[in-house]
């Protein structure tokens, strides 16, 4: 069940920023499935992982038409308000220090101002769905109770 989610009257606004596809993704009551085949290329999409939790995900699919995954979030700002992503151009933007990163960089390792990686064991792709186990994204809360409404 793909259910939208409201988007930020603020980004949408700004011509430099792509508005990207916020939808709430849940598919049962243990996991939270993505289809890469709803990803686009070139933009990125943000999921909240349940309508009543903090936790996003930012998503986009790669060259190899699979989707590339991680928490909406960075390493180095997260706990500031700012510290999630929006889109400007074909790049991926820290809200909070402004830092750029080409799109790629989603779901790949990294550290510094990047994607904090989701954990490879409560991951699971088979085709085109990526299913992560819920409890393991709602476990990890915390790194979201500053993160400003966007």
């Amino acid at each position: 069940i793909v259910v939208p989610k409201s988007g930020s009257t603020e980004q949408a606004n700004d011509p430099k920023i792509d508005s990207a596809a916020n939808t709430v993704a849940k598919a049962s009551d243990d996991h939270v499935e993505i289809l890469a085949s709803q990803l686009s290329e070139d933009k990125i999409s943000l999921f909240s992982v349940a309508d009543d939790s903090k936790v996003e995900l930012i998503a986009i699919k790669g060259a190899d038409s699979k989707a590339r995954v991680a928490f909406a979030t960075c390493q180095s700002c997260n706990g500031s308000p700012g510290a999630y992503y929006t889109q400007s151009g074909d790049l991926l933007q820290c809200n909070n220090c402004g830092l750029t990163f080409p799109l790629s960089v989603i779901g790949e390792d990294g550290s510094g101002c990047h994607p904090i990686m989701l954990d490879d064991t409560k991951v699971k792709e088979i085709d085109d769905v990526v299913s992560i186990d819920k409890a393991y994204l709602l476990s990890l809360e915390s790194l979201f109770k500053n993160v400003a409404e966007h």
